[in-house]
């Protein structure tokens, strides 16, 4: 059985920050729909509306923004793997908050939650399309950079191969 190879693609300093600069700004209008969604959708009641929006947000933000921690040493790989796995923590928060929203009297409320799920969905779809931006797992603990000029890439099977040049480039990882 053939295992799956992680592949790297090298970009430049400048594709990375427009990559990190579209990102922040896909993750602002999904900050204020959520808003928007969660205080005038619930019009009886706003605090509730305000945690699910909040809440399904906090899952959106965690599925698309967990790329850019790439191989930042000061978290660790737990942290990481959490990260990765946004989709299923949104999956969870949207179970919950159904079960709190069937106890509530009020109108509309299953209705505007499976709306807000939606579009939380259909934005980390999309930002994830547009952006090229692939999930992995725990590829933070895969680099080590030890001088300016070489980058060290520790293999799963436990090989170093070094990667000689400028490492002022980022590297990202794809499935």
């Amino acid at each position: 059985m053939a295992t799956k190879q992680k592949g790297h693609i090298w970009i430049t300093h400048n594709e990375y920050m427009h990559r990190s600069f579209m990102l922040n700004v896909v993750l602002t209008i999904c900050a204020i729909m959520s808003v928007f969604c969660g205080s005038f959708i619930y019009r009886k009641d706003r605090a509730v509306g305000m945690a699910s929006a909040a809440a399904l947000f906090v899952g959106v933000f965690a599925y698309v923004k967990a790329s850019t921690l790439l191989h930042w040493d000061a978290f660790p790989r737990f942290v990481i793997a959490v990260l990765d796995a946004g989709l299923l923590l949104m999956m969870g928060v949207h179970i919950i908050m159904l079960c709190i929203l069937s106890f509530v009297p009020q109108n509309g409320a299953v209705f505007a939650i499976l709306l807000a799920w939606a579009f939380v969905i259909v934005m980390a779809v999309l930002t994830g399309w547009i952006l090229h931006v692939d999930r992995r797992l725990s590829a933070a603990a895969e680099f080590v950079e030890l001088r300016d000029t070489a980058a060290w890439i520790l293999h799963a099977d436990g090989r170093l191969s070094a990667v000689e040049g400028d490492t002022t480039y980022v590297m990202l990882a794809t499935t």
